[in-house]
């Protein structure tokens, strides 16, 4: 029994030596290949965050400030509705 259990030990050892160890050494590399990779990509997405942080306000505040304002556009419109309206009324009351 000693014989076999010593041979048993062997193959284990030459296991852990041929196939073990091997695929923790390539499974390490992989991991700081991910980790260079995650490193690399992190200050990217926070600068991406920031970046979209600040749109949203700006966006938030333009929205804002149109529903407080009219446009020119929306001015000049007004001013021309209302200048036909004067002058329609000025001249009904000198064609009477």
């Amino acid at each position: 029994m000693q014989g076999s259990d010593h041979e048993e030990l062997l193959r284990l050892r030459d296991w852990r030596h041929e196939v073990v160890i091997p695929a923790l050494v390539a499974t390490r590399e992989q991991l700081k290949a991910q980790q260079a990779r995650l490193d690399a990509l992190e200050p990217k997405v926070a600068r991406m965050v920031q970046a979209d942080e600040i749109a949203e306000a700006v966006t938030e505040k333009m929205t804002a400030a149109r529903r407080g304002l009219l446009t020119t556009g929306e001015k000049l419109g007004g001013a021309c509705v209302g200048a036909a309206a004067i002058a329609s009324v000025v001249l009904q009351l000198l064609g009477h």
